[in-house]
């Protein structure tokens, strides 16, 4: 994984394939409300910095790019 700063408030990651896999997978553990696992509804945003919205968002684009 490659990370530089582009700007002020901006980065570019270059991932391989396995290294977005993990960080989807990462991202995705964390919203999984299936048998009490996950972070709560109420607490999420707080202890992540985002909504959950947002990192579905994320992980939407992530995986759009790997499958391309």
């Amino acid at each position: 994984m490659k990370i530089s700063k582009t700007g002020a408030d901006e980065f570019r990651v270059t991932a391989t394939p396995a290294e977005a896999s993990i960080l989807v997978n990462c991202m995705k553990e964390t919203f999984r409300q299936g048998r009490g696992e996950g972070i709560p509804s109420r607490e999420y945003q707080t202890r992540v910095g985002a909504t959950v919205e947002e990192v579905k968002t994320i992980v939407s684009k992530i995986e759009a790019a790997v499958s391309r």
